[in-house]
């Protein structure tokens, strides 16, 4: 009586049951099949859909850091090694290309001072009282000689007027008054310090007169000198060149002048005798005769030799 009580179709038969019990037995299994990032990600799906699209920081970065591949990193870093490469490239040139600008400007510093000394020319060095009232002014020197880096320069005006000695007596360049003269008061006063410098201390031949073999003395050695009858005879193209004019300065101090301002000049050399000395004339002649030594209008010529390296 139970049976007809119960319907049939509300509860299930026995094999109904069982198979549901399969069906549910068989979900589980796969489920439990499942791995553990792939219930992570399930998760994640999951969490991203539900907040709508928004990825939390933690997400962003991790996607960012994704995003840099090895092939990127790769890149930048050979930039940066490029990069290094034209540093370092420049540096290299750029020692070498400061040398040759110091260079280039040696150089033309000697070619501009070898046009500057060449033979023939006047040039400026020291200063001496020109005007009739004392005042300085530069020096000019014509360029006689030129040997290496050595260069001969005499005055191209006669500056003063001085006796070749004092006394009237024999006299050698070496024992003579103008000389000490010359290498002290004169070369005091005209030069300074870096002018000095450049003055190079000369070994002075002191020939024999060369007509009348008056002893010439003992060889010197000078910072400033005056030249030899020798020297005057072939320095000199010919009487003209040799001609010179005095400065205001130097008549007022007493040298002989003509009309047209033109002295006589001494010479190193010996005259005709002991107590005469050699001399250039108002023509421009070499005078082996000389004249007195003790004469004060007698006109000066120094000369001197110019080292072009100090």
């Amino acid at each position: 009586m139970l049976k007809d009580e119960v319907p049939q179709e509300k509860y299930s038969t026995t094999e109904a049951v069982l198979e549901n019990e399969n069906l549910i037995s068989e979900e589980l299994s796969e489920n439990a099949g499942l791995t553990s990032e792939e219930n992570e990600a399930e998760a994640g799906i999951e969490s991203e859909t539900s907040n709508a699209g928004n990825k939390v920081p933690e997400q962003i970065l991790e996607k960012e850091r994704d995003s840099t591949t090895p092939e990127k990193e790769g890149l930048s870093d050979n930039r940066g090694k490029e990069e290094t490469k034209k540093i370092q490239k420049k540096n290299k040139y750029f020692l070498p290309i400061i040398g040759m600008l110091i260079l280039l400007g040696i150089t033309g510093f000697f070619v501009y001072n070898k046009s500057e000394y060449k033979v023939g020319k006047t040039i400026e060095f020291g200063n001496y009282p020109q005007d009739k009232d004392g005042t300085e002014k530069p020096i000019e020197w014509i360029v006689m000689k030129k040997e290496g880096n050595q260069v001969l320069l005499l005055s191209k005006y006669v500056l003063d007027a001085k006796p070749y000695n004092e006394e009237f007596e024999d006299v050698t360049w070496e024992t003579s008054d103008i000389r000490q003269w010359l290498n002290n008061e004169f070369y005091t006063t005209a030069f300074n310090k870096t002018e000095k410098a450049k003055i190079q201390t000369s070994l002075i031949k002191n020939e024999d007169n060369s007509e009348y073999g008056t002893s010439g003395g003992n060889d010197t050695e000078d910072k400033v000198f005056l030249l030899s009858e020798k020297e005057a005879e072939t320095l000199f193209s010919d009487e003209e060149e040799r001609i010179a004019k005095a400065t205001e300065y130097a008549e007022k101090s007493g040298v002989y002048v003509n009309k047209e301002k033109v002295a006589w000049w001494w010479l190193r050399s010996p005259g005709y005798h002991g107590h005469h000395a050699a001399v250039v004339n108002k023509y421009g002649w070499v005078d082996r005769d000389g004249s007195c030594v003790s004469i004060y209008s007698g006109g000066v010529r120094p000369a001197l030799h110019l080292n072009l390296q100090s």
